[in-house]
């Protein structure tokens, strides 16, 4: 039976040494080594910690294959929660992610894009890629990298390495407490050549040294190798997979693992199983019992939604415990597309066989974190989004929120008013599945520029929302839209006050989180409301050339207008309209972030050029057949609006075709003709004109980027503000849900 003791308990000299045989399996594809624990002292606070140490062989240049290496560690204070980690890689796998091979081909996050990146900027700045090589012999066990070690001993294992943040070195001399064992289930896991293997010594008596101070405490270490049946199917091609893990120990002594594999696309479970070693020391296996997630944690920084709290029923063994953890937040992240798992000590509390019972755990939940198109990484953003929305905006407006917003009434409010005519209309909109992306643009871009986003989180979030939707119910009214996100316009269902006064509302409300807002200081608040202000004359401005042009359109004007270099005049004009807000959240994402003046140019001018990319391909979605577009097929046309790509169909076009398209654009009559219409779309489509409109998108941001990026160091959300443009401009998402206006 183990004894639990507390941190700071010494060891006894004369625990008799258990038979300790871990060795390596160095032709394996994939091998780690996992320890989680706690220690302490009499002069040193409780700490739980994990360390897992992966190697995977990887192809070089030379079609040979190499080793590659990465490390997680964190060290977690259970008394406040708070947790430091690190995540560090080896040169090796930064060179192989995306070659052919490197990810057997399941990293949905675009290897081109993310490869590209770091040849040319480097690691971001979340991860650790030391200078020095990790150096490893696997008979015996030996590993060295850095203040990072691990070596087998005759008895046990020695493991060092700095705690994270603090830096101050930890040692651990682990021996065995009870013997180790093997989890047979797992070797049904997948196709037997991808099978993994695993030994588990789940109780291992710990000592050491933080510091100069010494240390006690107890350690679990997990030991698996094998092929990639856990993190990938054998299909072409092949299909992610995730899994959750728990290991408890219960204060009796006995011992359990569980862990569920699932396919990451489906959901579907692939192989589970609950392996658990009584006190006596008999091994028992069930696979049928119910896993259920009783709690769900969203992390901010990046926007995977974990389970954090789980029941475990095993009838058979009338056994049911829930895990807790010390802390919601114990996310890691993890280099490559996976991006971050979710790994935490906690506690389990139950009953098994009549009797109460709990102990220590740990959980690991991996595979929640790749990001397979562009809606569905929008898609996990949006519910933390809305929360703020949400926030400042109820969708029952309440007398509270309107002393909120205008102070304490000299005589009486009417809230149900406001929740008919502002929240009612804006929610109806708003909730329909926006994409939410400029909001996404501009926490992305705060974070890269290196001021922390959490704490002006609503502004980040609510401002440009707001913004952007009260222009969306203005644009439908000026162009007698009939749809919008698929659904009726909102002045057609409300009425044209309701959505004017509620257009107008949206457009000045949210500046009182900015002038309200208790981290802001006074010159950020008044700059803020500047630029604002200047972004939002711009966008009318354009908005009023996009108007003047639809009602002055005529045969002869249009020839007029395409001798006189109309093409750089609409792009001036998306500049003002669609592009002038991102440029406002970029003017404000230099001002907080408090970078050089230097900066500021390449800043503002990558956040001009995605403006303008998005207009030119919206211009190309508004011809797209796809369901997933919410608007009317070939609206541009059908209300006579001159944009970008009808005039590069206009200029491609042979001259019947041409003066055929021409002839509709300027006759409403012909315009409203649903045969005629349809004969005017497949013209656009078939021009030619989308393709050169996308790659001209392309080439505004491309260059954009790259002068961005001599100012702005490589991080996770640079990472993914080119992800966010590269989906926006990359043909092989025309059949995704669009980046909606």
């Amino acid at each position: 039976m183990s004894v639990v003791r507390e941190a700071g308990d010494s060891l006894p000299e004369s625990l008799p040494a258990l038979p300790f045989d871990e060795p390596s399996r160095p032709d394996s594809r994939i091998e780690w080594w996992f320890f989680h624990g706690r220690f302490g002292g009499e002069q040193v606070e409780e700490r739980y910690f994990m360390a897992s140490i992966f190697r995977t062989r990887l192809p070089d240049q030379n079609d040979q294959t190499i080793d590659g290496f990465s490390a997680l560690i964190s060290v977690l204070d259970p008394a406040t929660g708070h947790q430091l980690t690190s995540s560090r890689v080896d040169r090796s796998i930064v060179l192989a992610l995306g070659r052919p091979g490197a990810d057997g081909g399941i990293d949905p996050f675009s290897p081109r894009v993310v490869a590209d990146e770091l040849r040319r900027y480097g690691v971001p700045r979340e991860f650790d890629c030391p200078q020095a090589e990790p150096s490893f012999s696997g008979d015996p066990l030996t590993f060295h990298w850095g203040d990072l070690r691990l070596a087998s001993q005759p008895h046990g294992v020695h493991l060092a390495f700095n705690e994270p943040g603090a830096g101050r070195s930890i040692f651990f001399e682990l021996t065995p407490a009870t013997p180790g064992l093997v989890i047979e289930a797992v070797r049904t896991i997948g196709e037997p050549k991808e099978a993994m293997q695993y030994s588990t010594w789940p109780s291992m008596r710990l000592r050491g040294t933080a510091g100069d101070l010494k240390i006690s405490g107890e350690c679990w270490f997990d030991h698996q190798w094998g092929g990639r049946a856990w993190f990938q199917s054998q299909d072409s091609p092949p299909r992610a997979r995730g899994w959750d893990w728990l290991g408890f120990r219960l204060d009796d002594g006995s011992q359990g693992v569980l862990s569920t594999h699932w396919d990451v696309e489906s959901g579907e479970q692939i192989a589970r199983h609950v392996t658990f070693r009584d006190c006596s020391g008999t091994v028992h296996v069930c696979r049928s019992f119910e896993w259920t997630p009783l709690r769900w944690w969203t992390s901010i920084a990046t926007r995977i939604t974990h389970p954090v709290e789980w029941r475990l029923r095993v009838p058979e063994w009338d056994m049911e415990l829930v895990f807790v953890p010390f802390a919601d937040n114990q996310e890691i992240r993890v280099f490559g597309p996976l991006r971050a798992i979710w790994e935490g000590a906690g506690r389990v509390r139950g009953r098994m066989r009549g009797r109460s019972v709990e102990g220590s755990s740990r959980l690991e939940s991996q595979g929640r974190g790749y990001i397979s198109d562009s809606s569905a990484y929008l898609r996990a953003w949006a519910s933390l989004v809305d929360r703020e929305l949400v926030r400042f905006l109820p969708k029952a407006i309440e007398e509270s929120d309107i002393r909120r917003y205008a102070g304490p009434p000299t005589w009486l409010y009417e809230p149900s008013s406001y929740t008919s005519t502002l929240a009612e209309p804006l929610w109806d909109l708003m909730g329909r599945e926006g994409k939410r992306w400029r909001a996404v643009f501009s926490f992305l871009l705060l974070d890269s520029l290196g001021r922390d986003p959490e704490p002006v989180r609503d502004v980040v979030f609510v401002l440009p929302e707001m913004l952007h939707n009260a222009s969306l119910i203005i644009d439908d009214i000026q162009d007698d839209s009939a749809l919008r996100r698929g659904q009726e316009s909102i002045h057609r269902r409300y009425g044209l006050d309701v959505a004017i006064s509620a257009a107008n509302t949206a457009y000045f409300l949210p500046l009182l989180l900015v002038l309200d807002h208790a981290v802001l200081t006074t010159e950020e608040k008044r700059a803020t409301c500047e630029i604002y202000q200047r972004q939002l004359i711009r966008a009318h401005l354009g908005q009023s050339l996009d108007i003047f042009w639809t009602h002055t359109l005529s045969a002869t004007q249009l020839d007029c207008w395409m001798a006189d270099s109309i093409g750089p005049k609409i792009l001036q004009m998306y500049a003002l309209k669609t592009a002038a807000p991102l440029e406002g959240l970029a003017e404000a994402a230099v001002l907080l972030a408090r970078i050089g003046p230097a900066a500021r140019q390449p800043v503002v001018q990558f956040a001009r050029c995605m403006g303008l990319a998005f207009q030119l391909i919206d211009d190309i979605k508004n011809f797209s057949s796809s369901p997933s577009w919410g608007k009317q097929r070939g609206e541009d046309l059908r209300a006579g609006k001159l944009t970008y790509l009808i005039l590069r169909a206009l200029e491609r076009l042979a001259p019947p075709e041409r003066e055929f398209l021409s002839d509709m654009l300027c006759r409403p009559d012909r315009r409203c003709d649903p045969g005629l219409l349809n004969q005017g779309i497949e013209l656009v489509v078939h021009s030619g004109a989308c393709e050169q409109v996308r790659e001209e998108a392309r080439a505004l941001v491309a260059p954009a980027w790259e002068a961005f990026s001599l100012f702005v160091p490589p991080s996770s959300s640079k990472m993914e503000l080119r992800f966010l443009w590269e989906s926006l401009v990359d043909p092989s998402t025309e059949n995704q849900e669009p980046l909606q206006s």
